[in-house]
């Protein structure tokens, strides 16, 4: 018995345990637990997803040095793959302001090639991202000038660009238009402003419209949204594949969820397509979480008509925790209470597709970085915590 699957059968209060076949129990209808199982054995119709770039910056399956056992591991457990294709990075704008806005060219290489490898291997496609908060972008977008008609250009522009380029609008299965446009915590629900900060928004330069949502009350958090919504939303809806929605700390009923609850609303009753919700799903080990709230939120979702995905899990100290610093005597415990947790709740709901953000420590080079969040160690060995997803997928079969 390796020490992983150790450490996880003590976070269960498990000493011993017989290594079975998945056969099925008398009087079951469901496999025993296998502990040598792939995540995509137990997942059902539920999507397992995990994240490449195109450059080989983190987590390729296609680039950098540890691409070959990246792809081979995604393989083996994933049936999604996410491809981060950032505009100011890994990704499709230009490093310099062009002269004009028809000038700007995208570069879609690094994405088609993401995209064309995920179909070869049969993956469901999901992109991130599209639209955000500046600091996806080059720092010259930051301190455009340009005017809300102009910025409208650019954003159908880019948004023709990347969808056209590869023929990308059919062979992608899901397409993330926005990320992160909320203000960070949660309490609020409000928007973030134009501004030259990297967590401010140039596009909402372009305007606000009234709140269509129908809703009242406590429920009406926001009276009105930015325009850039409806008009991105339009812009994609060429695509084949699912428009998304996705924000950080969303994850259980809080008023930053009601928020985006809110906007979808406004967004459907104004007649805009919308397909699917994303929950981040950054947990932390010294925060407690609702796993009840969270079921809920994503079955009112649902109701909607929308698909909801857990896009970017992981469970770590934080990102206030630095590279050195002491980690609690019972982390691992605490990890992978939370990934169980979590993805118990996110399927016991209905959930769509969970993506794990990053599945090995040996190619995470810029996020949590030392704080072993990833399920799988520096040799591509399974960890407790990649133990802890695989027994909630297992519990959760239909």
């Amino acid at each position: 018995m390796n020490q992983y699957l150790r450490t996880f059968l003590h976070v269960l209060g498990v000493g011993q345990i017989a290594f079975v076949s998945p056969l099925m129990a008398i009087g079951n209808d469901r496999p025993l637990f296998d502990p040598s199982r792939a995540l995509k054995d137990y997942a059902g119709k539920t999507i397992i997803g995990s994240k490449s770039s195109a450059t080989g910056r983190s987590d390729s399956v296609i680039a950098g040095e540890f691409a070959e056992q990246c792809a081979e591991l995604q393989l083996r457990n994933c049936t999604g793959l996410q491809v981060q294709v950032y505009p100011s990075y890994q990704g499709s704008w230009p490093d310099a302001a062009p002269a004009t806005i028809e000038k700007m060219v995208f570069r879609t290489d690094g994405l088609n090639a993401l995209v064309n490898w995920g179909l070869e291997h049969r993956q469901k496609i999901l992109q991130h991202l599209m639209v955000g908060p500046n600091t996806y972008f080059p720092q010259w977008f930051w301190k455009n000038q340009y005017t809300s008609e102009e910025l409208d250009k650019l954003l159908q522009r880019y948004i023709i660009a990347l969808m056209t380029a590869n023929d990308n609008m059919r062979k992608m299965d899901g397409w993330n238009i926005f990320n992160e446009m909320f203000v960070y915590k949660a309490a609020g629900g409000e928007y973030k402003k134009d501004g030259t900060g990297p967590q401010d928004c140039v596009w909402l330069r372009m305007g606000f419209e009234a709140d269509q949502s129908g809703l009242n009350g406590d429920a009406k958090v926001n009276e009105k949204h930015p325009v850039v919504f409806r008009k991105a939303l339009q812009y994609a809806s060429m695509a084949v594949g699912k428009l998304e929605i996705r924000d950080c700390e969303v994850e259980e009923i809080n008023r930053k969820s009601d928020a985006l609850y809110q906007l979808i609303k406004h967004l459907l009753n104004s007649g805009v397509r919308v397909d699917a919700v994303g929950f981040q799903g950054h947990l932390q080990v010294n925060r407690t979480y609702d796993w009840d709230s969270i079921k809920k939120n994503i079955r009112r979702f649902k109701d909607l008509g929308m698909e909801v995905y857990i896009t970017e899990l992981d469970v770590s100290m934080g990102t206030g925790w630095k590279k050195g610093n002491p980690f609690p005597a019972d982390y691992e415990k605490l990890q992978a209470e939370r990934y169980y947790g979590i993805v118990k709740a996110a399927r016991e709901a209905g959930v769509n597709r969970i993506d794990i953000w990053g599945l090995s420590e040996a190619v995470n080079r810029h996020w949590l970085v030392g704080q072993k969040v990833r399920l799988f160690d520096e040799q591509f060995q399974p960890r407790a915590i990649y133990q802890a997803v695989l027994k909630a997928l297992c519990d959760t079969q239909e």
